[in-house]
């Protein structure tokens, strides 16, 4: 009786010193977050970050004959109506610009010359200003689209929204992104000047931080494009 008493202690103590063993490979090793989970995980968040913070931005280039109208309204089809229009030159000088439907009025004077090439920008996050109500109708004689281009870019006011979500809500805006609750992100966006928008968590000191960055083109506050450098991190 005896001996079956002890048998059973040696058991119990052994189960317990196996399930020891095996939780301290799981504290170490957590084949649940392996690399290539991790590697995924990374390719997710970033899919999913890089998806709520860029907007699509159309660009037209437009040559128009030096003898037309200082003002002039025109035509271009198959851009969204809810997009607005942004007028620049070949040196990023604005010009005042609006649209109503597919027409665009511009005023193409500045001081003593007229621009004949223009850029066009449509985007939803563009402030229209105002051009002269006598702006003149030119037909397809009177200007040519040379280039009509569509692509996506990343917006500063869409990475400043995020960013304040992160900061208010984190654990709300993980389960909007569709994060997995195991894992935790931050990102950031670093422009020129030393503009810099981030949001960060503190990382467990053994925890294992996966990152990735790339060159991004962003659209501005100001309504102006340049190269940004966009991070992400999970852990």
């Amino acid at each position: 009786m005896e001996k079956r008493g002890a048998s059973n202690i040696e058991f119990i103590i052994s189960f317990i010193l196996f399930i020891g063993f095996i939780a301290t490979i799981f504290y170490f090793f957590n084949p649940i977050r392996s690399v290539s989970y991790m590697d995924s995980s990374l390719k997710y968040v970033i899919g999913e970050i890089e998806n709520n913070v860029s907007i699509e931005l159309d660009e037209v280039s437009v040559f128009i004959k030096d003898s037309a109208p200082d003002s002039v309204k025109f035509e271009i089809p198959q851009i969204s109506k809810e997009k607005k229009v942004d007028a620049i030159n070949y040196y990023g000088v604005k010009f005042p610009a609006k649209r109503n439907s597919n027409i665009v009025y511009i005023d193409r004077k500045k001081g003593s010359d007229k621009e004949t090439f223009i850029i066009l920008r449509f985007s939803e996050e563009f402030k229209e200003e105002s051009v002269d109500g006598k702006a003149k109708a030119i037909d397809k004689k009177g200007y040519e689209i040379s280039t009509q281009d569509s692509r996506k870019v990343i917006s500063e006011n869409k990475v400043e929204q995020l960013r304040q979500l992160y900061d208010s809500n984190y654990l709300k805006l993980k389960e909007e992104l569709g994060i997995p609750a195991n894992i935790d992100f931050a990102f950031s966006l670093e422009m020129s000047g030393n503009n810099k928008i981030e949001a960060k968590r503190s990382v467990p000191g053994r925890a294992e931080v996966f990152a990735k960055g790339k060159l991004v083109e962003v659209l501005k506050k100001d309504e102006t494009t340049e190269t940004g450098y966009l991070t992400i991190k999970i852990w």
